[in-house]
């Protein structure tokens, strides 16, 4: 194709004003690099690669490549072209060429009719005309930069970016004076490196979501689009194209919403299992996986300037449920193994009524433990709680408990029937997306049956669990 002005896959790796001379393009071989041609890079099944000669470079991309996750691209200004020659092999057309550098590249291309080629390459790179010789450095940077972009080496390529940065300010006057193409190329280069790491971060974030990696997924996908709105600001501010650092953009937010409404799904589907199972220990478990999945969305959309305030409501209102649901399975589990080793212990076996009271003791831990913790740090209003708790089991805690710090109490009233008592809050979720609450309801207290001739009363109650029981 010769002087093309129809759209094509390297308009947007083509600066403003640069005109396209010729497109070549294949669809299997990709372009060949090295002396022996051993490191080829080939197009994926349909895809094709594209070798474009520019008013002042070379540009080669190949589109979905085997073995990569992003496009290839490279390009050469003919200033940096070494030799040059267009010839067939074993009947293919080929462009080939070698870089200053010693980068060697063979591009065998489907059009036949190579005249108008041959004859334009010699001629662009012993007479380029278009960078000046205050510009040399430059273009040797932004040759180098452009292969470690090529190549996806990020740390190599900011390194080399000082360099010539450094290199644009400390021009000649009469070369700085305005901004001439080779430092044009230099923005795109800066540009282009954000976006294909965005690239590349995106693709790991698709790959975690295939795999139900969902927090990765969209920790991926928001890292992806904070590169693509560094793209876009250089863009923005060099007066560059834009419309890849918006695309990357939108697929990074999609991700990214995809990602998170699993989350809410996949939580919201443990809830409800939870609803309509039977079995305590099976409700438990549900309800703790779907408040681990809650908290994880706390984490994920706190502080994220990009989601609207509807989403952290809806995190609060469905860890709210998640968290009330277990308090009430914890403590009804607590009432049953009280009343259960009630049984035992008036029967004579200890050693059961012990274990009952350890698994009681420990429902009752983690329904405080929740009540108390959302929001946490409000020690004033826990202490106020734990006070109202005292008062209503009918005795005080004995030292060695106010010494063990914060825990449920259980203790039996002066007619010997068991008494458990718990806190509630009714805004326990508000401290995973950053809400924060005045204060902590009065607690409730839970009374279970007791047996007629309770063996609970004040001189025989369930003995205190073994050391380490707890």
């Amino acid at each position: 194709m010769t002087d093309t002005t129809t759209a094509t896959p390297l308009d947007p790796y083509l600066q403003d004003g640069e005109r396209l001379r010729h497109l070549l393009t294949n669809t299997q071989a990709g372009v060949e690099r090295g002396a022996d041609g051993g490191r080829a890079v080939r197009p994926d099944d349909g895809a094709g690669a594209y070798l474009g000669l520019t008013d002042h470079r070379i540009v080669i991309l190949v589109a979905d490549p085997v073995g990569r996750d992003t496009d290839f691209v490279t390009s050469h200004r003919y200033t940096n072209v070494a030799e040059v020659a267009v010839h067939r092999e074993a009947g293919t057309p080929r462009v080939e060429f070698e870089t200053q550098h010693g980068q060697a590249y063979s591009f065998p291309t489907r059009e036949s009719d190579l005249e108008a080629v041959a004859a334009f390459l010699p001629v662009a790179c012993d007479n380029p005309g278009a960078v000046s010789t205050g510009d040399t450095d430059l273009a040797d940077h932004c040759e180098a930069l452009s292969a470690h972009l090529a190549a996806g080496e990020w740390e190599a390529f900011d390194r080399r970016l000082g360099a010539a940065m450094e290199a644009v300010e400390t021009r000649p006057e009469t070369t700085a004076s305005a901004q001439s193409t080779v430092e044009r190329d230099l923005h795109c280069l800066v540009r282009d490196r954000y976006v294909l790491a965005g690239r590349e971060t995106l693709t790991s974030a698709r790959r975690r979501l295939d795999t139900g990696d969902l927090e990765l997924s969209y920790r991926r996908a928001r890292a992806a689009y904070d590169r693509f709105e560094q793209a876009l600001e250089r863009a923005q501010r060099d007066g560059l194209a834009t419309e890849n650092s918006m695309v990357g953009l939108t697929m990074a937010d999609d991700i990214a919403d995809t990602s998170l409404g699993r989350l809410f799904a996949t939580g919201r589907h443990r809830s409800a299992r939870a609803a309509d199972r039977e079995n305590p220990e099976e409700r438990i478990a549900d309800l703790e996986a779907a408040l681990d999945i809650y908290e994880t969305v706390g984490a994920l959309v706190t502080g994220d300037a990009t989601l609207s305030d509807d989403i952290r409501e809806r995190a609060r209102e469905e860890a709210a449920a998640a968290i009330e649901a277990l308090v009430d399975v914890r403590l009804e589990r607590a009432a049953d193994g009280r009343e259960a080793a009630n049984w035992e212990l008036a029967v004579g076996n200890e050693a059961a009524a012990r274990e009952l009271a350890v698994s009681a003791r420990a429902d009752l831990d983690r329904a405080l433990e929740l009540a108390t913790a959302y929001p946490p740090g409000d020690a004033d209003a826990i202490r106020t709680q734990r006070s109202v708790l005292r008062r209503s089991s009918g005795c005080a805690r004995s030292e060695r408990d106010l010494r063990s710090g914060p825990g449920p109490e259980s203790s039996y009233s002066s007619s010997g029937s068991p008494v458990i008592a718990s806190g509630r809050s009714t805004s326990m979720s508000e401290s995973m997306v950053g809400a924060r609450s005045a204060s902590v309801p009065p607690s409730r207290a839970v009374s279970p049956p007791s047996l007629t001739a309770s063996p609970f009363a004040s001189s025989g109650s369930v003995p205190d669990p073994a050391p380490g029981a707890t």
